[in-house]
């Protein structure tokens, strides 16, 4: 046998149900299937949910078996604070809180929830054992690697483009000075196939204190900071970071103007350095096959954009250009 798990699949009850639990209170990227299952993305892992009689029956046992059953799903964040906000959210969406978030006597921190059909999840930050990857290592076919530098103030960025499963990856890394401070931000976007952002992280570490921002867009185009919803930025497609070029690409790829064709949109925007998230109106106008017109904040910004035929930033005076 080889060393891999390839599918988790639990005997629901009431499939509808515990499919809306996993896409809309989990924020797990649902496939599309057949009405009889539900398969849902976990990395390398895929969850399937099955009617439970269905998969007893496949399986040759009884149904009707009760109790405890020996098995646990566990989910592996960055930090105590991030069980806890787990936690909370799954509580506040109609989730059952087992046991909350407490220190693990192996010196972690641990919690667990069962999901609508009784399946327990272990929540845990484990500093022995970080099995989460950090921004910008999802894995995927490599499309191209950049490094940008900036013209306006010192400045380098490494970036990358990956295809991944069902979508687009953007990630990379930046130096920069803030206020005098040295700065290094670590990044990455996860766009559908049309280019809409459906994840971004970012770390920032800057004089010695580190500052992470998880954001998600559920089915219905909310966005969420951890388990708070951000209902200013409800509806946006895309993502802006402040500090990278990097993410100019997710609405010339998504929009797809013809030359001569222009878009009006309104990103979630990442203000840099204080991670806030903003409405951010902008405008795009395809000049050529390569060059864009740039517009936000009611034309009170505008630059024009050069771009390769995969339309990554080349040109962005006065802020970048590709070395």
């Amino acid at each position: 046998m080889e060393a891999r798990l390839s599918f988790v699949t639990l005997g629901v009850r009431d499939l509808p149900r515990a499919a809306a639990f996993y896409q809309d209170v989990l924020g797990l990227p649902r496939i599309s299937t057949p009405p009889e299952v539900a398969f849902f993305e976990l990395g390398k892992t895929w969850l399937s949910l099955y009617p439970r009689d269905l998969l007893a029956a496949d399986a040759g046992v009884d149904a009707a078996g009760s109790g405890f059953s020996g098995v646990t799903l566990a989910h592996n964040v960055r930090s105590a604070e991030d069980v806890d906000a787990l936690l909370a959210h799954v509580e506040r969406n109609g989730g059952r809180i087992v046991r909350r978030g407490a220190r693990a006597d192996w010196g972690g921190y641990t919690g667990y929830f069962a999901d609508p059909d009784g399946f327990l999840w272990e929540v845990a930050w484990n500093p022995h054992f970080p099995h989460v990857e950090p921004p910008g290592l999802s894995g995927g076919q490599l499309v191209r690697s950049v490094t940008w530098q900036r013209l306006d103030r010192p400045g380098l960025e490494y970036g990358e483009l990956r295809s991944v499963r069902r979508g687009w990856e953007l990630a990379g890394a930046v130096v920069l000075p803030d206020g005098g401070v040295p700065a290094h931000v670590r990044y990455a976007v996860v766009c559908d196939a049309q280019w809409a952002t459906r994840e971004a992280r970012v770390t920032l570490l800057r004089d010695g204190a580190v500052r992470e921002l998880t954001l998600r867009v559920d089915s219905k185009g909310q966005w969420w900071r951890g388990d708070s919803a951000i209902p200013d930025v409800r509806g946006c497609v895309d993502v802006d970071l402040g500090f990278t070029p990097a993410t100019n690409t997710l609405p010339i790829r998504r929009l797809a103007l013809r030359v001569g064709e222009a878009r009006e949109v309104t990103a979630a925007w990442v203000r840099f350095p204080d991670l806030e998230v903003l409405p951010l109106p902008q405008r795009y106008e395809r000049l050529t096959e390569t060059r864009y017109r740039y517009e936000s904040r009611g034309g009170e910004f505008r630059a024009e954009l050069e771009t390769d035929e995969l339309g990554l930033v080349a040109a962005y005076p006065p802020g970048w250009r590709r070395v």
